[in-house]
């Protein structure tokens, strides 16, 4: 006979230590992977389901007692699933699957994981009464038959854990991601953009070599081209930095080896005229080809409208105009020395490996290179990609965790929960040490923004979410300027 099912979802434990040190103070169910958390993407499952009577997902001894009460005095008996948090799902097809046998159990039974509980399922209310008054064993009974839990994935292992979360790197539009317990193999129908990404480590200095990913056994066929790369057992630090794992002072050791790159990589004396027009082109010419390409978009007019209405500027030209005022007083009042620097070309946090007690520091995905010329960049840009990340809070865009809010003043706001400032000074007091004004960082950060928004029109929230973010740095470098 066909029954309903309650879904209890213990989220209780918190991570071991280790696994701590890549997501901080949180529960299981709370780890963000490819923006969701663990636990919506159990309720995004269960909602599928038209037999789930109730989902109740508790983190307190008190809502346990709670929900458990609310299941033993339902009226009807129904099937009962105790899920553990501290599994996630590998395959939700087969998950799915599972869910279903739930409906039709005469017996009830255990979900094993590499000899861990991931959950109980009990047919009915009777018996998931009897496992309680006998004091909740998390083993469940002796007597419940085995069922293989092949879709799922022990997070308390570190191991499991990391191949997991690392499992969710940003394999935009054309790249997929592959490999085992060691190696990662990248693959994409893009064959130039793979080969150059594969040359780029080969055109590095020798002694700039050891700070990036070694990638090797570059292969193409009729279709796609691939590499692979060791498996390093360390997450990216915009995994880190969003589940609040890396501390101020985590960051001041950061950026310690993050600034000793920085002052010496290879650089090379240009001309003033060659190092006007590379900067020209990357910070001016660069966002008014994104921003032309951005008016194309079937959203841009009532975008642009939004702009009028919701933010101090009357349309998105104004806001290039600012920029492009802003850009020509930075150079009025700044000296810029002419050099190009080998750079990495993409230097957010989804691009750093760290494993924060070994202090091992690893760089990948940089931005290609197709002869030895183009490893040369100016030598702002891998500044402003990290400011993005710190005082842009770009991974928590990614991650979904900002909001687009309407302020008292009907103004469009930007909320995301997350205090930085004491990120902020950190990241300061290395620039004014390595004698990198704020100011610039943060204006060369602004047209970083502003040329994402084309890039992400599938998204039209976070592309207002990047928008909004451009025009705060936009005031600020107007602070600073004026100060």
């Amino acid at each position: 006979m066909r029954k309903q099912v309650f879904v209890l979802y213990d989220d209780r434990t918190r991570p071991n230590e280790k696994i701590a040190q890549v997501v901080g103070n949180k529960s299981y169910g709370s780890i963000i992977f490819k923006q969701k958390t663990i636990q919506k993407r159990v309720e995004e499952i269960l909602e599928k389901k038209d037999y789930i009577l109730k989902f109740c997902p508790f983190s307190e001894e008190s809502k346990r007692e709670e929900s458990i009460g609310l299941v033993l005095s339902a009226v009807q008996s129904t099937a009962v699933i105790y899920l553990y948090s501290s599994c996630g799902i590998l395959d939700p097809q087969m998950f799915g699957l599972l869910l279903d046998k739930a409906q039709f159990l005469n017996q009830s039974k255990k979900v094993l994981v590499d000899k861990h509980i991931a959950a109980l399922l009990f047919s009915d209310t009777e018996q998931f009464g009897e496992w309680v008054k006998k004091g909740s064993n998390p083993e469940g009974n002796e007597e419940m038959e085995v069922l293989p839990g092949d879709m799922l994935v022990d997070l308390s292992s570190f191991d499991e854990f990391i191949r997991y979360i690392t499992s969710g790197f940003d394999a935009r539009f054309f790249n997929t991601l592959e490999g085992d317990r060691y190696t990662v193999t990248k693959r994409s129908t893009n064959k130039e953009k793979i080969k150059s990404e594969y040359q780029f480590y080969y055109f590095l200095p020798r002694e700039m070599q050891h700070w990036f990913v070694q990638p090797y056994s570059y292969e193409e066929s009729e279709k796609t081209a691939c590499y692979s790369m060791e498996r390093m057992h360390m997450t990216d630090l915009a995994i880190q930095y969003v589940h609040g794992a890396v501390s101020p002072e985590d960051l001041d050791q950061i950026l310690c080896q993050l600034f000793y790159f920085l002052r010496t990589r290879c650089t090379k004396k240009i001309s003033k005229e060659e190092y006007e027009k590379q900067s020209k082109f990357l910070y001016l010419d660069k966002v008014m080809e994104r921003l032309t390409g951005f008016k194309k978009s079937s959203y841009f007019e009532r975008m642009n409208g939004l702009i009028g209405v919701g933010t101090p500027y009357k349309d998105i030209d104004a806001i290039f105009s600012h920029y492009e005022d802003l850009y020509r007083r930075i150079h009025e009042k700044y000296t810029f020395e002419p050099l190009a620097a080998v750079s990495h070309g993409d230097l957010c946090f989804s691009n750093i490996l760290y494993q924060r007690h070994a202090n091992i520091l690893r760089m990948i995905d940089p931005k290609g290179a197709k002869e030895e010329a183009d490893i040369w960049m100016n030598p702002w840009y891998d500044l402003a990609k990290l400011s993005h990340s710190i005082c842009g809070r770009y991974d928590f865009f990614n991650s979904g965790l900002y909001q687009v809010e309407i302020g008292k003043d009907m103004k469009l706001k930007l909320h995301i929960d997350f205090e930085n400032q004491a990120y902020v000074d950190v990241f300061q007091k290395y620039l004014e040490e390595n004698q990198f004004s704020y100011p610039i960082v943060r204006l060369y950060e602004a047209s970083l923004f502003l040329s994402m928004l084309p890039l992400h029109m599938d998204n039209p929230q976070k592309v207002f979410g990047f928008l909004l973010n451009g025009i705060e740095i936009l005031q600020e470098v107007e602070r600073c300027l004026r100060d």
